[in-house]
């Protein structure tokens, strides 16, 4: 694939040199930055001990393995020969702090880039003005290693120091949850008892009726595609790279999803129990579809058709919600931009704008200069942006 040669040339002129930048701080504190594949044995070891000792909510992800194998699947790259960086604080020689970085190629305006997979972090925070100064100075030398970074935040307060110190700014079109319910009762029962909205049961469900209805009703009436097979797959064979080329040309900005990273993101069992589906339109593939289900809620990781093809569209949120309604989920939640191709598709199939989601934004300071991301500013920005592009499931 063209992009996937852009991307290998270019990354094979930037990681040369396996120690970016070093600085010592004057109370015993060392920071570095070093290519991922470059950490000693003994860091790995300390690295993931520290994951597993300061990020308590692990165990959200409900994932098939022990902990810290889900942890060294989170450092690692589907293209292992080029994983990232990461940014190393020691304390006495001891790992204190880290954060790291993974490429990921990303399509921008068609041409392959380098870009970079949700930033991540862990250990306490335990600098300093001065020395959070010396770290922005590191910041930016891993900067620089990418054209495209795009950050991840629960909400406008967690981004709030990323926009302010002038590093990024917000994605002009705003990425929203669009979530369906499947399970009114249940879902009404447990909001009553927690109190989230103030009312009895039987008023929560009511209120839940009319969306419901709509839902059903679209559900009948969606034209989705009756020439396409859905099938359950375990891995992603060598076709999906020719349907994600046809998939991602109305699009100026989206992440590669390609064979390796599919099968890295959603067919390994240490990144959790997620169920691809496919659609197939004689052997080739027409659009896939990742669910994950976590306790009694359903997420859709992915989706992805072919251009104007929202019949194949229709027909795997259908198929999506049929699978989380067989393992008893009440809700399935989505993200998409609020302008995207498949927005009208996802609200005629009972996914509605919950007028809520995460704030994303985009880091401009890497290797295009300044402004080379500006069109991004654009409410009207044509991205594609899913849950799992992030760390959140």
């Amino acid at each position: 694939m063209r992009y996937r040669d852009e991307v290998t040339e270019q990354l094979s002129a930037r990681v040369d040199d396996r120690l970016l930048g070093a600085t010592e701080f004057a109370d015993g504190a060392a920071v570095r930055i070093v290519r991922a594949d470059a950490l000693s044995e003994t860091e790995r070891l300390e690295a993931v001990d520290l994951l597993a000792a300061t990020s308590s909510g692990w165990a959200a992800f409900e994932v098939p393995v022990v902990a810290t194998e889900h942890l060294r699947w989170r450092l690692e790259s589907p293209y292992g020969e080029h994983p990232g960086y990461v940014i190393v604080q020691h304390h006495d020689g001891l790992l204190t702090n880290m954060e790291w970085a993974t490429f990921r190629p990303f399509l921008l305006h068609g041409r392959g880039v380098v870009g970079a997979g949700p930033r991540e972090a862990a250990g306490p925070t335990s600098l300093d003005a001065s020395e959070r100064a010396q770290l922005a100075n590191l910041h930016d030398l891993v900067d620089a290693q990418f054209d495209a970074q795009i950050g991840f935040h629960p909400d406008a307060s967690d981004a709030h120091s990323e926009l302010t110190s002038g590093r990024a700014f917000e994605l002009g079109n705003r990425v929203l949850a669009r979530t369906r319910v499947l399970d009114g009762h249940r879902l009404a029962l447990e909001r009553a008892e927690r109190g989230t909205m103030g009312l009895p049961a039987a008023l929560i469900e009511a209120s839940l009726l009319w969306p419901r209805a709509i839902a059903a009703v679209a559900e009948r009436t969606a034209v989705v595609a009756s020439d396409v097979r859905i099938e359950r797959v375990r891995r992603f064979d060598e076709r999906i790279d020719e349907f994600f080329v046809q998939a991602a040309r109305p699009f100026e900005l989206i992440g590669v999803r390609d064979a390796p990273y599919l099968n890295w993101r959603y067919c390994d069992e240490r990144a959790g129990a997620f169920l691809p589906l496919v659609a197939f339109e004689d052997d080739a593939i027409a659009g896939y579809a990742v669910v994950r289900l976590i306790s009694d809620r359903a997420y859709l990781a992915d989706l992805l058709a072919l251009p104007d093809r929202q019949d194949v569209v229709a027909s795997l949120l259908r198929r999506a919600s049929e699978v989380a309604r067989r393992q008893s989920a009440m809700t399935i939640e989505s993200w998409l931009p609020s302008t995207h191709p498949y927005a009208e598709t996802y609200k005629r199939l009972g996914f509605f704008d919950s007028r809520s989601g995460p704030v994303l934004t985009v880091n401009d300071r890497g290797r295009g200069g300044r402004g080379a991301l500006d069109f991004l500013r654009a409410p009207s920005a044509s991205v594609h942006v899913a849950l799992g592009d992030s760390d959140s499931i």
